[in-house]
């Protein structure tokens, strides 16, 4: 009788275990989805903030990185 007491002791240790650690999983995949849906948000806010109308500047490996993509396009 007292061994059956024991091991269900156990596995009732054994199953807090489990569902704690399945919690915390959880919990940080949550964490980790959210993280990343705040990041891509600032990324997508920060491409939309330098989209202007104005030409942008463009790196050549020719002529350098000075001037815009309209100047450059001069040269040619």
């Amino acid at each position: 009788m007292e061994a059956d007491d024991e091991e269900r002791r156990k596995e009732r240790v054994v199953l807090a275990a489990i569902v704690v650690f399945a919690s915390i999983a959880v919990a940080s995949l949550l964490v980790a989805l959210s993280y990343y849906c705040y990041i891509r948000n600032k990324v997508t806010r920060l491409g939309k903030k330098n989209r202007s109308s104005e030409p942008h500047l463009i790196l050549n490996p020719l002529f350098g990185s000075k001037g815009t993509a309209t100047e450059s396009m001069k040269l040619f």
